[in-house]
């Protein structure tokens, strides 16, 4: 297989330097998705952002609350009929696991309190793979460039802000992993059945996560697709 043109700089950065440069910019973005806490926390109770963010909660409470039962068709919706979310609950599954410790020490104030900082969590976690996966092909100093707009875009940290809890950052960031895996699944540093097991592993988690991720599966698809159209017949197989 034809691999992936790199442009790594000559000197690699040693270990040190690189966990130094992802903890800064992981820090970088959880603190500007954590600019939003005053009008998270009000007192003793958390004003999480958005109606869906209030729904999602619901439904992690309600699994908190009922262990293992989940919260599939909810009365409350669609009333008087009722009906089923329009999201799958993976995404809840996730926060009610993520919080289950803290709903254990202190009820749930405390879950819902640890529930608000999740995504600036993912949202940090989204510019760390960004960061890995440019730093594969272009190198460090492009790679650097690239997970600090991330870090600093408005569009991503609006949806990976304090209190906003809603499946979109878990949605980018699966989508980033897709572009992470995809990479590796063009380059030669991997086996060539690892790389697609993951690239498949994670498409397959994007789609449970969110039906809509399709697009994003289609996009990194059409990319695998030209790749391999590139490259000699005797390669693509």
């Amino acid at each position: 297989m034809v691999p992936l043109t790199s442009r790594r700089e000559g000197h690699a950065p040693t270990r040190a330097s690189r966990w130094l440069v992802s903890l800064s910019l992981f820090a970088a973005a959880f603190t500007v998705r954590a600019l939003p806490a005053r009008n998270v926390f009000d007192g003793e109770r958390v004003v999480f952002y958005g109606n869906d963010a209030w729904y999602h909660m619901r439904r992690v409470g309600y699994a908190l609350a009922h262990f293992p039962a989940q919260l599939d068709f909810d009365p409350w919706l669609a009333w008087p009929g009722g009906a089923r979310a329009i999201w799958t609950p993976v995404f809840d599954l996730f926060v009610t696991a993520a919080v289950a410790p803290a709903w254990a020490l202190g009820g749930l104030p405390t879950a819902e309190t640890a529930a608000a900082w999740i995504p600036p969590v993912l949202g940090g976690a989204c510019v760390l793979v960004l960061f890995h996966a440019v730093r594969a092909i272009e190198g460090e100093t492009v790679a650097r460039a690239a997970a600090l707009v991330l870090a600093l875009l408005v569009g991503h940290s609006w949806y990976s802000q304090v209190g906003f809890v809603d499946q979109h950052v878990a949605v980018a960031l699966a989508a980033t992993g897709m572009l992470g895996c995809a990479v590796a699944f063009a380059a030669t540093s991997l086996p060539r059945v690892r790389a697609s097991l993951g690239l498949s592993v994670a498409q397959a988690g994007a789609l449970l996560l969110w039906p809509g991720a399709v697009l994003h599966v289609v996009l990194v698809e059409i990319g695998v697709l030209a790749h391999a159209l590139r490259l000699p017949r005797d390669a693509a197989v």
